[in-house]
């Protein structure tokens, strides 16, 4: 079996990519991506995804998002309690239901078998660790 792996350490990854390196001479048949923050400020071993690309490719709208408010395995108000704004001057609901819309579709379309964490600190790691159960990832 492949395993699709999302590393999901969000703002430092070097101690994932020594795990990442060891997973790969162990596995070689495996795909491992990354999720940052941010773009990393130089070369990076692996491919990665980041929270503001996921936000902004994706193109719902508030109705929408209001339809979707409990479809992501959990309550989007809890989330947004729990957010520590990763984006400034943006409306907060409305950028996490964008973030965990795509996010899903993400998972889904890379089919990801696996997310390494390392907390579920806040609305970014609580809204993933969400999304995985609701998909079966591990």
């Amino acid at each position: 079996m492949i395993n699709n792996i999302l590393f999901f350490p969000s703002h430092e990854p070097t101690q994932y990519k020594e795990i990442a390196d060891v997973v790969k001479r162990k596995s070689p048949e495996s795909s491992i991506q990354f999720f940052l923050l941010d773009k990393p400020k130089k070369n990076f071993a692996y491919d990665y995804v980041t929270y503001e690309k996921l936000v902004d490719l994706c193109d719902l709208n508030i109705d929408e998002i209001e339809k979707l408010d409990t479809s992501f395995g959990c309550n989007l108000n809890d989330l947004v309690l729990m957010d520590r704004v990763h984006k400034r001057d943006i409306d907060v609901r409305v950028t996490i239901a964008k973030y965990l819309f795509a996010l899903r579709e993400h998972l889904i379309q890379h089919s990801i078998t696996h997310v390494f964490g390392y907390a579920l600190s806040d609305s970014i790691t609580y809204g993933c660790y969400h999304l995985c159960q609701e998909l079966g990832i591990k």
